[in-house]
């Protein structure tokens, strides 16, 4: 009788624990949720968000309402603190890549590999756009939409040299440039002093900004070889191949179009900006440097809150604006660079030779500094470049930036 009462005993604990999980399911299935997100997305990308994209995902999950909000872009950052300082941020934001890390260190945001299925959509993106969401081993945030640069060249400068092809090596681009120097024309035009504007020859000639851990910069910044490398961007300045970097905005765009400068380097923007001129351009892959084509990493990338009441759906949420079928509509529909490696095989990008070459850059692209102090960090690189440019010692500028950069990288 004992006996049999232990065996009732478990069987209805264990229909009430199948009862329980169904009706879990059934709740998370059919309970509203509103989730709320934020983004910079303006104009069309804002209707394609809105209309399109919001749509599919209701189509799995009817009973959760993105509730989607522009800020503008040139007071993103302090919206987002202000709102996570007052406790009524988004569940959701699309932030810069290089932002993820200093919101992890507040403790802002989740960690995302904790999530279901984040496994799977591990494997669909690029390595590198994902890298750019690691802080301190683990994963707060997902890429929705990455950025590079590549070579943009003008076609009747080209012309003028004798070349009908953009250069493969850089080289090369100097060869070409010595035939127009005459004509006051500069093979390359860099755009500004920050990191942005000048790694991706820095990386190119060999340059290194710390180890691969991102953890000591003295003995990388300062090395032989990234002496060597900033020496030989210094020096083609001075030889005016490369245009005075301006310390604040060169205006490469109309250098471009006004046959001062043979190339610039630009991301897919350039294009939607200068309509009227891209058909007087040739685009390829950065130069190669020892057979080196090193360009930089830009892009977006979402996070979810702490605070959020609604982690799970909002993970389920952003896995999606990462997948094949929404990274393809951002595709067709914006002409933006996929972070899905899916959607970067397909017609949208393969048929299409700015995307297409964006996309082959994308492969070697650098990901800077995953640091909470990134943007001191780029201050002093950017400073110590200027320096440089202005004619300071190399080694010793190098020297001291190294100092300060792994006392910053010691405290991350």
């Amino acid at each position: 009788m004992y006996k049999r009462l232990i065996i009732l005993i478990l069987l209805l604990s264990f229909c009430g624990v199948i009862l329980l999980g169904c009706k879990l399911n059934k709740d998370e299935s059919n309970e509203n949720v509103t989730l709320t997100f934020w983004s910079g997305y303006k104009n069309k990308e804002a209707e394609v968000f809105k209309n399109k994209i919001i749509p599919k995902f209701n189509e799995k999950y009817p009973n959760v309402k993105i509730e989607a909000t522009t800020i503008d872009e040139s007071e993103y950052d302090k919206r987002l603190i202000e709102s996570i300082v007052e406790g009524n941020n988004p569940d959701i934001a699309r932030i810069d890549v290089t932002a993820v890390q200093r919101y992890a260190k507040l403790g802002a945001v989740a960690p995302i590999d904790e999530f279901k299925d984040f496994e799977k959509i591990k494997e669909e993106v690029y390595e590198n756009t994902l890298s750019t969401n690691l802080f301190d081993g683990r994963y707060y945030g997902i890429p929705i939409n990455t950025n590079t640069k590549v070579s943009i060249y003008n076609k009747g400068l080209l012309k003028k040299a004798g070349f009908t092809e953009a250069p493969k090596t850089f080289d090369e681009l100097i060869s070409i440039g010595e035939k127009l120097k005459n004509d006051g024309v500069y093979p390359l035009s860099i755009q500004r002093t920050d990191v942005w504007a000048w790694c991706p020859y820095f990386l190119s000639l060999g340059g290194k900004f710390t180890n691969e851990d991102n953890t000591k910069a003295t003995g990388f910044l300062n090395s032989n070889e990234s002496i060597e490398a900033l020496q030989k961007i210094v020096d083609l300045t001075n030889g005016k191949f490369i245009a005075q970097p301006a310390f604040g905005d060169i205006d490469t765009w109309n250098g471009l179009k006004e046959n001062k400068y043979l190339m610039i380097d630009e991301g897919t923007w350039w294009f939607g900006s200068n309509k009227d001129f891209k058909e007087n351009v040739i685009i390829s892959e950065l130069p190669a440097i020892n057979g080196k084509s090193i360009s930089v990493m830009g892009g977006e990338n979402t996070v979810i809150f702490n605070n959020s009441k609604n982690k799970e759906m909002a993970s389920k949420f952003i896995q999606f604006l990462a997948s094949d079928e929404v990274q393809t509509i951002f595709c067709e529909e914006l002409g933006f660079l996929p972070v899905n490696k899916k959607t970067a095989q397909k017609d949208c990008v393969i048929k299409n030779n700015m995307l297409n070459t964006y996309s082959k850059q994308l492969e070697s692209a650098w990901v800077r500094i995953p640091s909470p102090n990134w943007t001191v960090i780029d201050s002093i690189l950017q400073k110590t470049f200027e320096k440089c440019i202005n004619g300071s010692d190399i080694k010793l500028e190098l020297d001291k930036a190294a100092e300060q950069l792994d006392v910053l990288l010691e405290n991350d």
